[in-house]
């Protein structure tokens, strides 16, 4: 019946005159079954041709020109008053409804009486035939959707077009009328560049709340207010916070509340703070950021209160940006004709003048210009080596002293380093050409040479600060004698030179020895603290903890040391006792700096898992130090780890190479969010240049050999891992990934011969665990389910947050049909994933509930489940996406199928399993030459392993048959 229905109405439409007869053809379709949903779209779609030509009163309708959720909208000529009008008709089923009937009305009432030239004009409402309809008048333009869609806009145009949106609202605010639909959509911008507000559908009257019924939120999701989605009584700031979306979007072309459903979005509007603005497009101004957040602030006390306001605010930022633009144009000669301005006094006249002066003079002034300054390490002599710890002393305080001006940055100690490394640099005595090649590599305007002398109890401190780009000396700072008990005395004195030779603007309030007390009144505390951090910079993290536990010990108050400790401990995986040492710290953060402060925070964040916290205090240290590399690495890390915002951590770690290249870690996780995101010649590159910078690091050869098993370079890989472990036959992971190429290649045996060598050789609970898991993997690829789950058992006790573990468990315990233990595993496997607090690993947990939906036949919900898994971006997407093809296959759906399992061997072009299973689809689908080539594939990739492979076997007994078949 359902071929017939469609039969019908599709060789009838042309002769189809009547729109009864398709509100007839609409109820026949919609009271049948849910398959009929197909009929009912066609006949909406017949029913907008109908209208095209139609005469409505003294309109003739000329084309569609959409449709929302309450109405269609169409384009019609005017032939009693001669002009273009646009015409929106409420649907004749919604105008059954008296509800939507009285929003229609209110709708049209509340336009009319605006009169603005950036809201749309409405001419009448009107109804005919039970069709109700409002004329307003027609615009030639675009949408700001439309405009969105094509890119972000230009700043210029962001203002202007945000000015008059606002300038709109103030309109319809003063009549009291609240749009609450605010959108893109909703905003025309005509060819003339007006804005034009439309469609004030849901628009409420402040005096008519009743209207809204309990439980209805009226508007569109990823536009609405906090205050909308708790559906509480209203006010004009609503629309404040629907503008501050339209301009985050308009600059970054992305919405600020992201989510996959509704329900995400809704959480996200609640609770999450949006990526800032200059993360995702660094050149807009400081002051338009602060703008847009203040907009979307989700206290409405915290918002700006009245659109008035936020114009204000624009119209600054868009006189600002015309002063830019047209600057150099200004000519800096002029003549005042004084005698031609009898009423004003000579003083008034004066005063006129110098204001004109510097309004029109060149910017000069040196306080609005951040200036940059690395302290390289102070050289020591002295009469006992166990003082060599002042030099580093030294520059330790400088380095905390000259931070706290605003308008000065300095290189810091760890950035310092890490650039010293990749030059090959090594010990405190640098020569002034390799400071000034350290300092040229991050762009660091001015370099601090300097050295000290010890002689009995006296040191003599001498700085030369020297220009990087030139090498010039720029100032030869005054050589400073004191008792070495005043160290902080002689610091304070050498950092109040440098700044007048720099002559930075004020920073915080700095005295002669406030540095003393924002360290440590105990230099001997101190000494054991730079000592502490020497051996932590090298990574001697046993050192370390011992001399900065001394530390502690001397200054039970010394909050650095604290900091420093807990780090340590974080770095050894004992994350009980470094969140034992910052509680312990925590008191004394107040003698903190702020930024200092916010590190300390930080720090406590990600020991205890709070990412949003952790990426809320990073926001705040950028906002302090906009040119902190690790910073930006690590909030991109954040939010491409934890939040799965690939294109937001990409760019924060970009950001972070550009200002410090030598920055190895940004390398590296950069390199594997490309390779997530489905870039794997991108992530590539990127590895090899982590590579070339440290040639001597084994860490950017074990990513890269991680990378090449993803995309199934599995020989490169091995050749890499073997390379490791003849430099260090101690290191772990490459073990582990040497072991998962055997996997991947079939060659079970090898595989489990290295696992052998990692259990002997491994000491951490944290390798334990994972050699397990990958020994369960081998059993389960053997289809030996109970053994896997042995070894899966022994894995979850070693480390009990190994999320790939519970993952093979919960698979293990489904090919065994014990359902009641896979129960209590998804259980256990939840209560991992929230202590963690992100959603990384979150797709093992789709994909484990995805096999148990493929397992029940509810393939709908496989698909589903599968899908979650992948926008997830999980590193093996080939694996993912050959999940996601057999729930197609299985499904029925072979098309598709084949197509999701060509995207997993476009990644991993030597994925075995995958080119197993195409095979097998092609074969459903009687393409047996293709079937044929597939088969082949698999036959090549596992053409050195054991014959125990099931689908091995399978594959070459298929090709003996459709070989026959082909010769009969």
């Amino acid at each position: 019946m359902f071929y017939l229905y469609y039969l019908h109405i599709y060789n009838n439409y042309l002769v189809i005159h009547n729109l009864t007869c398709i509100d007839v053809l609409l109820k026949i379709a919609f009271s049948s079954k849910e398959r009929f949903f197909l009929i009912g779209s066609f006949v909406y779609f017949l029913r907008s041709l109908k209208m095209i030509g139609q005469t409505i009163s003294h309109y003739k309708i000329i084309e569609k020109l959409g449709s929302g959720g309450i109405g269609v909208v169409y384009k019609a000529d005017d032939f009693k008053l001669d002009r273009l009008v646009a015409l929106k008709f409420l649907s004749k089923d919604f105008c059954q409804n008296e509800e939507y009937r009285k929003r229609l009305m209110q709708e049209a009432k509340a336009i009319s009486t605006l009169d603005h030239p950036n809201i749309a004009v409405v001419h009448e409402v009107d109804e005919v035939n039970d069709q109700m309809f409002i004329c307003m008048r027609y615009y030639e333009g675009k949408t700001l959707k439309e405009l969105i869609t094509e890119g972000p806009l230009s700043i210029e145009n962001i203002y202007l077009f945000g000015l008059q949106i606002a300038q709109g609202l103030r309109e319809a605010h003063d009549a009291e009328i609240i749009h609450r639909d605010i959108k893109p959509a909703n905003i025309l911008i005509t060819n003339t560049g007006q804005v034009k507000i439309l469609d004030f559908g849901i628009a409420k009257l402040l005096n008519s709340a009743e209207m809204t019924q309990a439980g209805t939120i009226l508007g569109t999701i990823a536009y609405m207010s906090p205050e909308q989605i708790r559906e509480e009584i209203v006010d004009h700031r609503t629309d404040i916070f629907s503008l501050g979306i339209l301009l985050y979007e308009m600059t970054t072309g992305e919405n600020p509340f992201k989510g996959e459903y509704s329900a995400a979005i809704t959480y996200s509007i609640l609770h999450e703070e949006p990526t800032p603005p200059r993360r995702l497009r660094p050149e807009i101004p400081q002051a338009f950021e602060e703008l847009i957040i203040k907009a979307l602030a989700k206290d409405r006390e915290k918002r700006y209160q009245t659109t008035i306001e936020i114009a204000t605010d624009l119209k600054a930022l868009q006189s600002e940006s015309s002063k830019i633009l047209v600057g150099p144009k200004i000519k800096h000669t002029f003549s005042l004709p004084i005698r031609k301005l009898p009423l004003l006094g000579s003083t008034l006249v004066f005063a006129l003048i110098v204001t004109i002066f510097f309004i029109l003079w060149p910017e000069k002034s040196d306080h609005n210009r951040i200036t940059s300054i690395a302290v390289m390490p102070f050289s020591f002599e002295g009469d006992k080596e166990d003082w060599n710890w002042l030099g580093g002393a030294i520059t330790e305080l400088l380095n905390t002293d000259l931070a706290q001006y605003s308008s000065l940055r300095v290189l810091s100690a760890q950035q310092r380093m890490r650039i010293m490394r990749s030059l090959g640099l090594r010990g405190s005595d640098l020569s002034k050409n390799e400071a000034l090649q350290v300092a040229g590599k991050v762009k660091i305007g001015s370099v601090v040479l300097g050295g000290l002398r010890k002689t009995g109890n006296i040191i003599r401190v001498q700085a030369r600060i020297f220009e990087t780009d030139t090498g010039t000396l720029l100032s030869e700072v005054k050589p400073f004698e004191g008792d070495h008990s005043k160290l902080y005395e002689v610091v304070g004195n050498l950092s109040s030179q440098i700044i007048k030779v720099l002559n930075v603007g004020a920073g915080t309030n700095i005295t002669v020895g406030s540095v003393a007390k924002r360290i440590t009144s105990s230099l001997d505390a101190f000494r054991y603290y730079v000592e502490g951090k020497d051996a932590a910079y090298d990574l001697r993290h046993q050192e370390s903890i011992r001399k900065l536990n001394k530390s502690i010990s001397l200054d039970s108050t010394f909050i650095d040391a604290y900091y420093w400790l807990a780090w340590q401990y974080s770095l050894i995986q004992n994350k009980v006792k470094a969140k034992e040492i910052l509680t312990k710290g925590k008191p004394y953060i107040s003698q903190l700096s702020e930024e200092a402060r916010l590190e300390y925070l930080c720090n406590e964040a990600k020991i205890e898992g709070r990412w949003k916290d952790y990426a809320a205090y990073l926001e705040q240290l950028l906002r302090i130090n906009p040119f902190d590399a690790t910073d930006h690495y690590r909030y991109g890390w954040t939010q491409y780890r934890m939040f799965r915002k690939l294109d937001a951590g990409i760019a924060a770690m970009e950001k972070s190479l550009q200002l410090d290249s030598t920055f190895y870690y940004a390398y590296n996780d950069l390199g594997y969010a490309y390779l997530e995101k489905g870039e794997p010649k991108k992530a590539l590159e990127i590895i090899k240049k982590y590579v070339a910078l440290n040639p001597a690091d084994i860490n950017p050869l074990d990513s890269m050999a991680e990378i090449q098993i993803l995309i199934g370079q599995y020989d490169q890989a091995i050749s890499n891992c073997e390379r490791i472990l003849a430099i260090q036959p101690d290191f772990q992971y490459a073990r582990i990934h040497l072991a998962q190429a055997y996997l991947a290649q079939g060659k079970f045996t090898r595989a489990l011969t290295v696992l052998e060598q990692l259990m002997q050789s491994a000491t951490s609970s944290k390798f334990k665990s994972l050699g397990q898991t990958l020994r369960a993997q081998i059993q389960f690829s053997l289809d030996e389910f109970e053994e896997a789950l042995q070894f899966v058992d022994k894995a979850i006790a070693s480390d009990s947050t190994n999320l790939e573990a519970h993952w093979m468990r919960g698979r293990s315990l489904l090919h065994l049909k014990d359902r009641h233990a896979l129960e209590d595993e998804l259980g256990a496997f939840r209560h991992v994933l929230a202590a963690q607090g992100s959603l990384e690993g979150m797709w093992f947990l789709y994909h484990l509930q995805g096999e148990i939906a493929l397992q029940d036949y509810d393939f709908s919900t496989s698909v589903e489940l599968f899908q979650k898994a992948l926008n997830l971006r999980p590193s093996d997407r080939s694996f993912y996406l050959e999940a996601l093809a057999n729930a197609y296959e299985h499904a029925g759906e072979l098309h598709i199928a084949v197509k999701q399992y060509n995207s997993a061997l476009a990644f991993n072009p030597n994925n075995a399993m995958v080119a197993f299973r195409l095979g097998r689809t092609y074969e459903k689908l009687g393409e047996f030459a293709k079937a044929k080539q597939a088969y082949n594939k698999v036959l090549e990739i596992w053409s050195d392993t054991e014959e125990k492979i099931e689908e091995l076997g399978i594959a070459k007994r298929k090709l003996s048959t459709l070989n026959l078949s082909t010769k009969n």
